[in-house]
C-alpha cells in the first residue's frame, strides 16, 4: 500500500465571493486555519501547459483551472495532523515535520475531518470543503499558477537552482 506526505487544498465549490471577515478566506488572499497555523495560499484560475517536456511519448497539452482555490502552503506537520487525527502514524517522528506514511484513505478521511472542524469553528463558509488536490491542480499550483515562465522544473530550468 502506497504511503504519503499530506499536502490540503481547500477548494472552493460554488461560484460567488466571500464578505471580509477575520477568520474565513478572502479570495485573493493567503488563509491561515487559527488553531492550526496552517497556511493556505490563493491560487487564481487559468490555463497552462500540462505534460512531460521530459516525457517524449506524450505532448503538452493545454489545460484550464476554471475555478481559484486555495492550496496548503506545506506539508501537513505531525503536530496538525494529531490534532485532527488524534494519532501520528509518522516514522521519523518530530511534530514539526510532514506527516508522513499516511495512506489515501487516511489522508481523505483527514480532509473529511478538517472540513468537520473548521465548519463546526464556523470559519468554513457553506460550499467549501478540504480535500486533497488534483493532478491538474498540483502541478498547476507547482508552476506557479498564471505567472509559469515553462521551466522545466518548479522555478528554472536547473535542477540545483529550484527552490
Amino acid at each position: 500500500m502506497r504511503k504519503y506526505c499530506l499536502l490540503l487544498v481547500l477548494f472552493l465549490t460554488l461560484n460567488g465571493c466571500i464578505t471580509s471577515s477575520l477568520n474565513k478566506p478572502i479570495h485573493g488572499k493567503e488563509w491561515i486555519v487559527p488553531d492550526l497555523r496552517m497556511k493556505f495560499v490563493y491560487v487564481k484560475n487559468g490555463s497552462f501547459l500540462m505534460g512531460g517536456t521530459m516525457n517524449l511519448e506524450e505532448p503538452d497539452f493545454k489545460v484550464t483551472q476554471t475555478r481559484p482555490y486555495w492550496t496548503g502552503k506545506y506539508e501537513v506537520t505531525q503536530k496538525q495532523y494529531k490534532k485532527i487525527m488524534g494519532e501520528n502514524l509518522s516514522h521519523f517522528k518530530a511534530s514539526d515535520r510532514p506527516v508522513e506514511n499516511v495512506t489515501w484513505d487516511k489522508a481523505v478521511s483527514f480532509c473529511n475531518r478538517m472540513t468537520e472542524f473548521e465548519k463546526k469553528n464556523r470559519r468554513l463558509p457553506d460550499g467549501y470543503v478540504y480535500r486533497l488536490p488534483t493532478e491538474i491542480e498540483w502541478e498547476f499550483a507547482a508552476r506557479s499558477g498564471n505567472k509559469d515562465k515553462g521551466y522545466k522544473y518548479s522555478g528554472s530550468n536547473r535542477l540545483g537552482e529550484t527552490g
